[in-house]
C-alpha cells in the first residue's frame, strides 16, 4: 500500500517537471512547515521536489490566514487536508496524530520557541504526553528532512 502511494506522489513529480521542462516553467511546491517537520510527505514526492517552495517555512495555520486576508474563496479555505491519495481520508492530521493541524502547529511553534512540552501542554490545556508525541515525530522524521546523505572525503 505505501509503495503504491509513494509511487503516485513522485509520477506527480515527473508530470510536473516534465510540463514545466515544455513551457520553460519553474515548479512551485506547496510543502509547508508543518507538514514537513512531522514528516507528513512523501520523501522525493510531490510535496518535497519543486525549483521554488514559497511556503515551507510557514506553518499551515499562517497560510491559511494568510489565505483568509487575501480573499481566497471560502470552498478552498474550508477543504480538507486530504492529499486525494488514499481513499476514505478526510483529514491526515487526525488520522494520523488524532489532532488537528491548529494544534500540531502550536507545540510545534512552542517547540521552536524553546518551551518544553509541559509549558507548551498546560498553556494549551492538553496532555503533556500527546506534546511529547508531535516532539517524537519531529525527531523520528528527521531523516525526511536531509536528502541522500554522502561521505565527507578529504584529498
Amino acid at each position: 500500500m505505501i509503495a503504491k502511494i509513494t509511487s503516485k506522489q513522485r509520477a506527480r513529480v515527473l508530470v510536473a517537471y516534465k510540463f514545466a521542462e515544455e513551457n520553460n516553467y519553474m515548479v512551485a511546491g506547496s510543502a509547508h512547515k508543518t507538514e514537513d517537520m512531522v514528516g507528513l510527505f512523501c520523501k522525493y514526492g510531490i510535496d518535497d521536489c519543486a525549483d521554488i517552495m514559497p511556503m515551507k517555512n510557514i506553518y499551515r495555520s499562517h497560510i491559511l490566514q494568510l489565505a483568509e486576508f487575501l480573499e481566497v474563496p471560502l470552498e478552498i479555505l474550508h477543504r480538507s487536508p486530504n492529499p486525494d491519495i488514499l481513499p476514505g481520508l478526510t483529514d491526515k492530521y487526525m488520522s494520523y496524530f488524532e489532532m488537528d493541524y491548529l494544534k500540531i502547529d502550536l507545540i510545534l511553534f512552542g517547540q521552536q520557541k524553546g518551551l518544553t512540552a509541559h509549558e507548551i501542554a498546560n498553556q494549551l490545556g492538553m496532555n503533556e504526553q500527546a506534546v511529547n508525541e508531535i516532539y517524537e515525530i519531529v525527531q523520528l522524521s528527521k531523516h525526511m528532512r536531509n536528502h541522500a546523505l554522502a561521505p565527507i572525503l578529504e584529498y
